[in-house]
């Protein structure tokens, strides 16, 4: 299982045809950011598309996403293979829910690329990326990041509806030339409250 440098959240393809500059990228990331969290939890369906640097293959995978801003992130992959990612603060939960077994580990938010675009303040990360933004004739913001020195991906872009503030897309490279994409789209309300806890019928392992 790919680790959190897929969590993330970041992007590596070409700007789209047709755009034009746009405003403080920072003020769009941020309303974007702010509107997740005033929401409440939510959840939303996503397709991750996947290329390896020396593979000419795409790896495709369907599920689902919950957030609880700025705190918890759930990805539950559906097809082809079934697999789950609790984040809650600095605490990770990854887990088969076929043989009931799982891992469990810490990570530092504040230096995971990717992780850091959800779970840090936005002043945060204007310490550790360069932004520009373009507008797409078809309604969309797009944000692509600059990693500073010491970053863990090469590039990456948000792509964010400007009618809903709503992220729809994220995209990055990593160091290995690896990139990722996550299409989001079906957003809507949660109450489920407990997808934001590790299930009790998993065998943890920490490392």
């Amino acid at each position: 299982m790919r680790r959190i440098r897929w969590v993330a959240v970041l992007w590596a393809a070409l700007l789209l045809p047709g755009t034009v500059a746009a405003e403080d990228p920072w003020q769009t990331l941020e309303v974007a950011r702010r509107g997740l969290a005033e929401n409440g939890p939510t959840i939303a369906d996503f397709v991750h598309t996947y290329k390896a640097a020396d593979f000419d293959a795409t790896d495709r995978e369907t599920g689902r996403l919950a957030l609880s801003l700025p705190r918890c992130l759930r990805w539950d992959y559906l097809d082809p293979d079934p697999k789950n990612i609790l984040i809650c603060d600095d605490q990770v939960y990854a887990w088969n829910p076929e043989d009931g077994a799982g891992h469990h580990y810490e990570v530092d938010p504040d230096r995971e690329a990717g992780l850091d675009l959800l779970l840090l303040s936005t002043e945060d990360l204007r310490l550790r990326y360069r932004a520009d933004a373009k507008d797409t004739e078809d309604g969309l913001t797009i944000i692509t990041l600059q990693p500073m020195e010491g970053a863990q991906i090469k590039l990456g872009r948000l792509v964010i509806q400007k009618a809903t503030s709503r992220l729809v897309a994220l995209e990055y490279e990593d160091l290995g030339g690896g990139a990722s994409r996550f299409e989001i789209s079906g957003y809507r309300g949660l109450e489920d409250q407990k997808l934001f806890e590790p299930p009790t019928d998993v065998e943890w392992t920490d490392r």
